[in-house]
């Protein structure tokens, strides 16, 4: 993720998702954004990496901070079709991380197996 945050940083943000949207399906016609648009765009100043302390530190960042950017191993939700996913036997390695999330809050749910 380092390298999508300083990209961001470096080019003085990203498109909207109603300037840029997502399509679904992939396009031989290249990119659509020519760049000298002047679209608004969303930027980031600087990041900080959180490397210890797991979900409590997550949720304190949240509650201090607001949302957070969070590198995840997807492989066990390619067929996800709903309710709390089990990810015990993926990967946590950070060189196994293949998706970005945003955390935006966080609670607790009883999953099927208690």
């Amino acid at each position: 993720m380092d390298n999508a945050f300083d990209y961001i940083i470096q080019n003085g943000g990203v498109e909207s998702e109603g300037d840029y949207p997502y399509r679904g399906y992939q396009s031989d016609s290249g990119c659509k954004v020519n760049a000298g648009d002047t679209k608004t765009k969303y930027g980031l100043k600087k990041y900080t990496r959180i490397t210890k302390g797991g979900e409590e530190e997550m949720k304190k960042w949240v509650a201090q901070h607001g949302p957070l950017s969070v590198g995840i191993n997807a492989n066990g939700i390619f067929f996800y079709t709903g309710g709390i996913i089990d990810l015990n036997k993926v990967s946590c390695n950070p060189k196994d991380q293949n998706h970005a999330l945003i955390v935006v809050g966080y609670g607790e749910e009883k999953s099927r197996f208690g």
